[in-house]
């Protein structure tokens, strides 16, 4: 088990470092849930999703909280595509139970809501937190608890959400140390297939690859973020041979914790606005869009960073040190397609049931966000739909 409590950021020479909340990692440490809730408060509400209640672990987490004699409610209806829209209800009624602390257990989407609603608490209204006016850290806290092997965001005060009315995401910045603690249990990830891990695993991997090229790379990030890359070859590797061994997902989930520690000072690009808006506007799993884009998003960055792209083929396996950056860049985007294939994972956004003509507006949504602008080259809209076409 490892505790620790701290993220970065780079103010342009200078690094700087901060430390605003708690994360442990470790398998089983999901039992220390209690421990840490009843030192925040006595009442809680935990939001999550149903399939985690249908695999036991929110009974799990019950169990564990009452041995503690933490009053809780559960609402366990976030579903994958949540939008502003169910965020005010979300509110309502985390306000009607008067809880002094928010649980979130899930994915990305699920842990970003459970964020906007415990910055929202008793006293902000939801307009106010989603355009950033709110700038008071709120006197409920949150303590989230990843189901997945990732959320980008995890040490950031910000959380990514559907609009309810455009169906665009929304990048929310919020009060500085919103997050009281984050418990990272590896053990919670089995939950997922084989298949669906191996696509949470991509997604991992297209967000540390793109945060490593990015212009607002550090020498820190760069170490954490090659390293992930590493990883998560060898977990994608140990999937294919023994889908259901544990430690594959375990790596896994280090390689999420690293890349969370570095996208606290780097970013995301392209390939991340494009997984996103896709995610959104229409409802497809981000972790599989992420899949199908991540070669794509290596090939299109072959030219301006040769030199990393060599050192995240040699991070996924390949034989390139005796190749020129120009000649082995190449090999990165070879070596994730071939993991593709073996897993059988989609290749292409047309396996998607989406249609070329539906994907001409996620490009205009994607070059807007801020993201887009810390990809290596700069990106038009045109030049996102061209990558669009290239993996549709």
């Amino acid at each position: 088990m490892v505790a620790a409590s701290f993220f970065w950021q780079v103010d342009m020479s200078d690094l700087i470092l901060s430390f605003p909340s708690t994360v442990v990692f470790g398998s089983d440490v999901v039992q220390r849930i209690g421990q840490i809730v009843e030192k925040l408060g006595s009442r809680c509400f935990i939001l999550t999703e149903s399939v985690l209640r249908q695999h036991g672990t929110i009974d799990r987490i019950e169990d564990i909280l009452d041995r503690r004699s933490i009053s809780h409610l559960v609402f366990d209806e976030i579903g994958p595509g949540v939008s502003t829209k169910a965020l005010e209800k979300l509110i309502s009624v985390t306000r009607a139970s008067q809880a002094e602390v928010i649980i979130g257990v899930g994915g990305m989407r699920v842990l970003g809501a459970a964020r906007i609603v415990a910055a929202a608490s008793r006293e902000h209204e939801l307009g106010d937190v989603l355009a950033g006016r709110v700038t008071n850290r709120s006197h409920v806290a949150y303590v989230e608890v990843p189901a997945s092997y990732r959320n980008h965001f995890m040490l950031q005060d910000r959380c990514v959400v559907t609009d309810g009315t455009t169906r665009h995401p929304i990048v929310v910045q919020l009060p500085e140390s919103t997050t009281s603690a984050v418990i990272v249990d590896p053990n919670l990830t089995l939950t997922m297939s084989p298949k669906y891990a191996a696509a949470a695993m991509h997604d991992t991997m297209l967000a540390a690859v793109e945060g490593y090229v990015s212009i607002r790379s550090s020498f820190l990030s760069d170490t954490m973020l090659i390293d992930a890359i590493s990883r998560l070859g060898q977990a994608l590797r140990g999937i294919i041979e023994t889908p259901n061994e544990p430690k594959h997902r375990v790596m896994a989930s280090e390689a999420g914790m690293l890349t969370a520690l570095a996208l606290a000072s780097t970013s995301q690009g392209v390939g991340g606005a494009l997984s996103y808006a896709i995610n959104s506007v229409h409802s497809v799993p981000k972790s599989w869009v992420a899949t199908v884009l991540l070669p794509h998003v290596l090939d299109t960055t072959v030219l301006s960073r040769p030199d990393k792209l060599k050192r995240v083929a040699h991070a996924l396996g390949e034989e390139v040190r005796e190749l020129k950056p120009a000649d082995a860049a190449y090999q990165a985007s070879a070596a994730v397609r071939r993991l593709i294939g073996l897993l059988e994972l989609p290749g292409r956004l047309r396996e998607m049931d989406l249609a070329i003509d539906d994907l001409v507006d996620v490009a205009e949504i994607a070059a807007a966000m801020d993201m887009s602008s810390s990809a290596p080259v700069p990106h038009t809209t045109s030049d996102l739909y061209d990558l669009i076409k290239l993996a549709f």
